[in-house]
C-alpha cells in the first residue's frame, strides 16, 4: 500500500483550490480553463490517497452524469459539465476537514461582504439572480449555522466565530434575494431550539441577540443602510408583483418571478417526462428553447430552470436524481444529532438552489457540496476511488489534448466555440459537413442553425435556415422571426414576411422590433 500522506495537507489544498475556484466567474456550460481542470483533477486525486477521499454515492453521481454524454442531445456540454463536477468531489472530501470548512467559509464571508461594500458604495448593487448579492447571501446561509454553533459552543475561537456570524447575518440580511430571506426565516428558529436544547435558553436568546446587535451595528456604522434598502427593494418589487398593474394595449405581457419560474419548473419536468434517462448532463441550456410553450414573457427566457433538483432531474435522467437525494440523504438524520448545525449548513447553501441560478457556477456549486463532506459516509474503496479518478484524468486528456481544424470539433462532440472555428477555416464543402454533424448532435439546440446562417449561400438558403429557426423554436426568441422576416424580403417574398411578423407578434405581443418592420411592410412593397 502506498504511505499516507498526512492528514491536513490533502484537505488544505483541496481548500485552498476551492477559494481560488471562486475568483472565476464561469457557468457550467462555459468550457473550464484546463488549469483549472488539471488542479480539480490534482486534487481529486490527492484526496483519493488519503482518509479524506470521496464516498461511492458521490463517484456514481459524477459517473452517471458522465455516462449520458452516449445519448446526450448535447454531447459537448455533457464533458464540459463532467469537467467542471470534479470540484463538487473535491469539495466532499476536504469537506470532511471541519475546521478548514470554517476558515474557508470565514474567509469567503469576508472577502464577500467587502465586495458587496465596495459595489455598495460605487453604485453598482444589483439585486438579480445570480448577483454577487444573491451568491453572498446563499453563502452566508451556509457559514451562519456553524459559525453561531461554534461560537455558542465550548472551544477555542469563540469570539471570532461569533463575529463572523455576525457578519453572515449581514451579508444575508443585504443580498435582497427573497430565496435567501425565505430559508433564514427558517433556520433561524430551528438553530435557536437546538442552541437550547444544548445549552439552555438564556445561552441560545443571548447569542441571537447578540448577532442581532451586531448586524444593527453594521448596519449604523456602514454609510447608506444597505438591510433597508435591500428589504424596502424587495417589499416594493414584491408588492408591485401581487398588486401589479395591468398591462396597456400594445404592452409586452409581463408576469411576477413566482410565475416564472413555475413555467421553468413545469418546462423541466417537460423534458424529465419525455427523457426518462435525462436530455444529457448539463444539456438544460441547449435544450430548454425547443421545449418552450408559453408567449414571450419577460423574465422567463433562461438557461436556468432556477432550481438545481428539477435541472439534475431534466438532464441526468431519474437515476441521477435519486442518487444526488442519495447523497444529501445523511443530512435529515443528522438534524437530531450533534452535527445539525452541518445539516442547517447543507440545507442552507441548497436552498438557494432551488430558487436561483447559483446551481450553474461552478464555484457555488461545490462550496454547496462542502459541508456535506462531513455528514457523506466513509470514502469509497480504493479501487473504486482509483477507477473515478482514472476515468476524470481520461476526460480531462481527452478533452485538452491538441488538435487542429475540423478534428477539433468532432473531438470536442460539436460543442459550439470549437465547432464555430472549425466552421470557420474550413473550405465550404467541408463546412457543410461541420453544420450537419453539429445539428445532429444538437438537434434541439438552435446555435448550429444559427451558424450555419452566418455561412449559407444565396437568398434562398438563408431564408430556409431562418424559416426552419422560427418554426423549430416558435417560443424561444423573437429575433428568430426578425431574421425569417428579413430573409423573406431579401429574397422578395413579401407575403412570406408578413406572415412571419404576424406568428411572431403572436407568440411575442408588444415586440418593438417586430412592430416596427411590420409597419415598414407597405412602404416596402411598392
Amino acid at each position: 500500500m502506498p504511505p499516507r500522506l498526512p492528514l491536513p495537507l490533502a484537505p488544505a489544498l483541496a481548500l485552498g483550490g476551492l477559494y481560488l475556484l471562486q475568483g472565476f466567474p464561469h457557468h457550467l456550460f462555459h468550457e473550464s480553463p484546463l488549469p483549472l481542470a488539471g488542479l480539480a483533477l490534482g486534487l481529486v486525486g490527492l484526496l483519493g490517497l488519503s482518509r479524506w477521499g470521496v464516498p461511492l454515492a458521490a463517484w456514481l453521481w459524477w459517473g452517471w452524469g458522465l455516462l449520458t454524454a452516449l445519448w446526450s442531445l448535447a454531447p459537448g456540454h455533457t464533458l464540459v459539465a463532467s469537467l467542471w463536477e470534479v470540484w463538487a468531489l473535491a469539495a466532499l472530501g476536504a469537506g470532511r476537514w471541519r475546521a478548514g470548512v470554517l476558515v474557508l467559509l470565514g474567509l469567503l464571508l469576508l472577502e464577500g461582504v467587502y465586495t458587496a461594500l465596495a459595489l455598495w458604495q460605487a453604485g453598482l448593487v444589483s439585486y438579480v439572480s445570480g448577483s454577487h448579492h444573491y451568491l453572498l447571501g446563499a453563502l452566508a446561509l451556509g457559514a451562519l449555522p456553524l459559525l453561531g454553533a461554534h461560537a455558542a459552543r465550548e472551544g477555542g475561537y469563540r469570539v471570532a466565530a461569533f463575529l463572523l456570524a455576525a457578519l453572515a447575518l449581514y451579508a444575508a440580511l443585504i443580498s435582497g434575494a427573497r430565496a435567501v430571506y425565505l430559508p433564514l426565516l427558517i433556520l433561524l428558529p430551528l438553530a435557536l431550539l437546538r442552541l437550547a436544547q444544548e445549552g439552555g435558553w438564556a445561552r441560545a436568546l443571548g447569542l441571537a441577540l447578540g448577532l442581532m446587535g451586531g448586524a444593527a451595528l453594521l448596519e449604523a456604522f456602514v454609510p447608506g443602510n444597505a438591510i433597508l434598502n435591500a428589504l424596502a427593494f424587495k417589499a416594493t418589487l414584491t408588492q408591485g408583483e401581487v398588486f401589479g398593474e395591468e398591462a396597456k394595449a400594445g404592452d409586452a405581457p409581463s408576469i411576477g418571478n413566482v410565475e416564472a419560474r413555475l413555467l421553468m419548473w413545469r418546462l423541466a419536468l417537460r423534458m424529465a417526462w419525455d427523457h426518462p434517462l435525462g436530455t444529457g448532463n448539463g444539456s438544460y441550456s441547449q435544450v430548454f428553447e425547443a421545449y418552450m410553450d408559453y408567449p414571450g414573457l419577460s423574465g422567463v427566457w433562461s438557461r436556468s430552470p432556477h432550481n438545481y433538483l428539477l435541472e439534475t432531474l431534466a438532464t441526468g435522467g431519474w437515476v441521477r436524481a435519486l442518487l444526488l437525494l442519495l447523497l444529501l440523504g445523511p443530512t435529515l438524520p443528522a438534524h437530531r444529532g450533534k452535527d445539525w448545525p452541518r445539516a442547517q449548513s447543507v440545507h442552507g447553501l441548497w436552498t438557494p438552489l432551488l430558487f436561483d441560478v447559483s446551481g450553474y457556477y461552478p464555484g457555488y456549486l461545490a462550496l454547496a457540496f462542502l459541508p456535506l463532506g462531513a455528514l457523506a459516509p466513509a470514502p469509497a474503496t480504493r479501487p473504486v476511488g482509483l477507477l473515478g479518478t482514472l476515468a476524470a484524468a481520461a476526460l480531462t486528456l481527452f478533452w485538452y489534448w491538441p488538435c487542429q481544424g475540423p478534428a477539433c470539433a468532432a473531438r470536442h462532440l460539436y460543442f459550439p466555440a470549437h465547432t464555430a472555428k472549425a466552421v470557420e477555416a474550413a473550405a465550404p464543402a467541408q463546412r457543410a459537413q461541420l453544420l450537419r454533424e453539429a445539428e445532429r448532435h444538437y438537434p434541439l439546440s438552435p446555435w448550429p442553425l444559427t451558424l450555419a446562417l452566418g455561412h449559407a449561400q444565396g437568398q434562398e438558403a438563408r431564408l430556409d435556415l431562418a424559416r426552419k429557426l422560427a418554426e423549430r423554436f416558435p417560443y424561444a426568441r423573437e429575433s428568430f422571426y426578425l431574421l425569417w422576416a428579413q430573409a423573406a424580403l431579401e429574397a422578395g417574398h413579401l407575403e412570406e414576411a408578413q406572415r412571419a411578423l404576424e406568428l411572431g407578434l403572436r407568440h411575442f405581443p408588444g415586440s418593438p422590433s417586430l412592430m416596427a418592420l411590420r409597419a415598414s411592410l407597405p412602404a416596402l412593397g411598392h
